[in-house]
Parts: C-alpha cells; sequence; structure tokens
C-alpha cells in the first residue's frame, strides 16, 4: 500500500510538473510571439524612418548641387564683370594719356 500510495504521489508530482512545464511553455511562446510583433513593428518604423532619411539625404544633396552651381554661375559672372571693368579701365587709360599727350603738346 505504501509502494502504491508513494507511486500514485510520484505519478501526482510527475503530471504537477507535466502541468506547469505546458503553462510555462505556453506563456513563454505567447511572450515570444507578442515580443517578434513588437520587434517587426519596429522593424517597420525603422525601415521607414530609413527611407524617411535616404529621401531627405538625396533632397540635401540636390541642395548642395543647386548651391554649388549658383556659386559657379555668379563666380562667372563676377569674373566677367572685372573683366569688362579692367578692359574699360585700360581704354579709358589710354584715351585719356592720349587726351593728355594731346593737351600738353598744344
Amino acid at each position: 500500500m505504501r509502494v502504491r500510495d508513494e507511486i500514485k504521489m510520484t505519478i501526482a508530482a510527475y503530471q504537477t510538473l507535466y502541468q506547469s512545464s505546458v503553462t510555462f511553455a505556453m506563456r513563454k511562446q505567447l511572450q515570444a510571439e507578442h515580443g517578434k510583433a513588437d520587434l517587426e513593428k519596429r522593424i517597420v518604423d525603422l525601415e521607414a524612418k530609413r527611407t524617411k532619411l535616404d529621401n531627405k539625404v538625396v533632397e540635401l544633396k540636390a541642395k548642395i548641387d543647386a548651391i554649388d552651381k549658383r556659386n559657379v554661375e555668379r563666380k562667372e559672372v563676377e569674373s566677367k564683370k572685372r573683366e569688362e571693368e579692367i578692359k574699360f579701365l585700360k581704354y579709358q587709360e589710354t584715351h585719356l594719356s592720349k587726351f593728355l599727350k594731346h593737351v600738353q603738346e598744344k
């Protein structure tokens, strides 16, 4: 009887242990699924953020290119202006010097 009672207690302990382990496994599986959903949502959010930042990089590079192009064009315009002004001043200088020589001769 004692052996039988002990076997019944052992079987009951194993059943309780089995039920606890099943419950524990189910709880862990639910936690993993919940964690997986959170991670998948985070992945989607991060990918959207990356796409947004990639678009911003492209936009900023386009702005940089436009600014560089404007600066080059402005530099060329200013350079041409200076060249024309230098040319005009040289022209004036030659004519004024000719005029001065002519006035001094008289």
